[in-house]
């Protein structure tokens, strides 16, 4: 990361470890327009919050508002819904933006039709009374040549997943029968702006994909058929993230070196 960012990405913990590659695409897109965004790894602390560990939830929550502060930064674009929902109740003064609503502001790659079938859009429970984020989401679909169709129950209404308030923790069989709702009532592929209801939808053998998917992976029509990862895999791929973000950080300041000496250079000949 920079010393300094006016901005901070934060993918969250689901998103980085279902896939480094989405992580580290978004990032270099949010940068082309506002190049003084940095990036932080980790977890909101929503986990631990909803099993009613506030204490902990609260030293993590520190953790990101000290970073924050040492970094000059003035808003926190998450990629989570849950992230944004947590850290706008709880931490208000670090600016939360929905990486929907940025994304929308500084636009996204030109695709080309994606000649599919219309995906059923699902709405994270955490974004039920956040209409602009809901909105942002479709804008995103349209521009990187989907379409959508609503279910009955989405915006204000729509279903959780089966993993919201960790209820998979508390009572798997609930939060299964939660998730097979869902999918029963799409029609066709579902598509999501929340890594952890893609994981949750997977896991019960849904057709779901990553509205990132659509706008930053090729592959996006095989994204659609990814089970959810094992734990191992999951820690992998954030370790795999780090480095990946290490390596960009070193070439960027060897460019940022180069570029200095270059202008020593001509200023010494001059």
């Amino acid at each position: 990361g920079k010393e300094k960012a006016q901005y901070l990405f934060f993918p969250g913990c689901a998103l980085s470890a279902y896939s480094p590659d989405l992580v580290l695409q978004t990032y270099e897109h949010i940068r082309k327009s506002l190049p003084e965004t940095g990036i932080m790894l980790g977890c909101c602390g929503g986990p631990v919050y909803l099993l009613g560990d506030t204490g902990t939830a609260t030293k993590i929550e520190d953790g990101i508002a000290e970073d924050f502060r040492r970094l000059g930064a003035t808003g926190i674009i998450t990629a989570c819904p849950y992230c944004y929902q947590l850290l706008k109740m709880n931490r208000p003064e670090l600016n939360p933006i929905s990486l929907y609503t940025i994304l929308e502001e500084i636009g996204v790659p030109a695709q080309k039709s994606a000649h599919h079938a219309p995906y059923t859009i699902h709405d994270p429970c955490s974004t039920r009374n956040e209409r602009g984020i809901q909105e942002s989401a479709r804008v995103l679909l349209r521009q990187s040549g989907h379409e959508f169709i609503e279910t009955g129950h989405s915006g204000r209404t729509t279903h959780c997943c089966g993993m919201g308030g960790m209820v998979y923790a508390a009572n798997a069989e609930v939060g299964a029968a939660k998730t097979r709702r869902t999918i029963k009532e799409a029609k066709g592929e579902i598509v999501t702006y929340c890594a952890t209801c893609r994981e949750t939808i997977a896991g019960q053998k849904g057709q779901i994909v990553h509205l990132l998917d659509l706008i930053f992976n090729p592959a996006w029509k095989a994204a659609g058929q990814v089970p959810p990862k094992d734990p191992q895999i999951a820690k992998e791929n954030l370790r795999s993230l780090k480095k990946k973000l290490v390596v960009l950080s070193t070439k960027k300041q060897f460019k940022r070196q180069l570029r200095q000496r270059k202008s020593r250079e001509k200023f010494e000949v001059t």
